[in-house]
């Protein structure tokens, strides 16, 4: 068995490429032997490999598993099983594809419920880089809960189906960048319909760590949201430590949607581009008592109702530097920023416009009667 530099290549750990069955445990023995060395990388040439009923089991940290990008694929085939759990710290997953076996596409579509591909679980998986993955037609693509220190999540691609990344109750720093979600899978009627009834790109739930849980250079096409910012917060918390920045929502429903106890955010650089007429609801939907809100350079091109909608908080949102174009496409008088409940909303530097094609409806407001001031 090869081992340069600590680099195991499960192809030399058993693996029979014309039985799927033994993919699992040579892949189990090649992490065994890097456990053995005091850790090492895993490594996946170039070729497909199948994990049948089992997952790939990281019970020792200091463990990279490593591809060569889209070339090194491991298909996923069992509903039951995690197919890569971790929960020890320093631990690597990049440059891989991970596809998810999915029957033919009809009408209506009802795909079978897969768990995580790559579950990141406690306080002792610190120090954790997922990398260059992509992730194809899975349920769940990647949840984090409770994690501890310095998680790192970049260049993802793929086509998850209901849920992209999500990040529960951070313990540290999050840094989630770089990540492009759209139908590179299927993009036929019934799958894309199954998308807008309840795909959320990227959750944040009951996220309050003192550090940082920022994302950036997000992108994600054919969803019910772009972003959900849920779950218990901090009614202490101004400074926000919640951040979007340079993200785009195009071809979906609703872009952030912010809900649940008092949380701060600030989202910068921001655009959104709703569906075709009345389909799409708002760019941005906060309510539910949510806290504490920032917007700069948001750019909001179609929405059904409102560009953005504040139905509740005790804290003042902040907007500035807003091109709202093309709201109330239902032609029901939505106005592009409204405040339903008194919540005190500041606008500095903002546009309004609708292009001739319009379907709004003659007399749309651009601002509620209350709780909108300009600066």
């Amino acid at each position: 068995m090869a081992q340069i530099g600590r680099w195991f290549d499960v192809t030399e750990y058993g693996i029979d490429r014309t039985k799927r069955t033994t993919h699992p445990d040579g892949i189990k023995r090649a992490i065994d032997a890097a456990k053995s060395a005091g850790g090492g990388n895993v490594w996946f040439p170039e070729g497909d490999y199948f994990l049948g009923d089992a997952g790939v089991e990281l019970d020792c940290g200091n463990i990279t598993l490593a591809g060569v990008g889209r070339s090194s694929t491991v298909h996923v085939t069992n509903w039951t099983s995690i197919p890569f759990p971790i929960d020890k710290p320093d631990t690597t997953i990049r440059d891989l594809s991970i596809v998810h076996d999915r029957d033919n596409v009809s009408e209506p579509f009802t795909p079978t419920e897969y768990p995580e591909t790559i579950k990141v679980v406690g306080s002792r998986a610190k120090n954790v880089l997922l990398t260059n993955l992509h992730l194809e037609c899975p349920t769940i693509g990647i949840r984090a809960l409770e994690v501890g220190d310095s998680l790192t999540i970049s260049r993802i691609t793929g086509q998850p189906l209901k849920t992209g990344i999500e990040i529960e109750k951070a313990r540290g720093n999050v840094n989630v960048n770089g990540v492009a979600f759209g139908p590179l899978w299927n993009n036929t009627t019934p799958v894309l319909n199954f998308q807008y009834d309840g795909l959320v790109a990227v959750k944040s739930i009951g996220n309050t760590a003192q550090s940082p849980i920022q994302f950036s250079n997000i992108v994600a096409t054919h969803c019910k949201a772009g972003f959900l910012f849920t779950g218990k917060g901090d009614p202490n918390q101004i400074d926000p430590k919640l951040k979007v920045n340079a993200a785009s929502n195009t071809s979906c429903v609703t872009g952030i949607v912010i809900e649940g106890s008092p949380k701060a955010l600030d989202v910068k650089n921001y655009m959104f581009y709703g569906l075709e007429g009345a389909s799409s609801e708002c760019a941005i939907h906060a309510y539910d008592d949510f806290g504490f809100l920032k917007v700069g350079q948001m750019t909001s091109l179609r929405s059904g109702a409102n560009a953005i909608r504040i139905d509740r908080s005790h804290h003042d949102v902040l907007l500035d530097g807003l091109w709202l174009q093309n709201w109330d496409q239902s032609g029901k008088r939505f106005p592009a920023i409204e405040s339903t409940s008194g919540t005190k909303v500041k606008v500095s530097k903002p546009n309004f416009y609708h292009t001739p094609g319009s379907t709004a409806h003659p007399d749309r407001p651009q601002i509620s009667a209350t709780g909108v001031v300009f600066e």
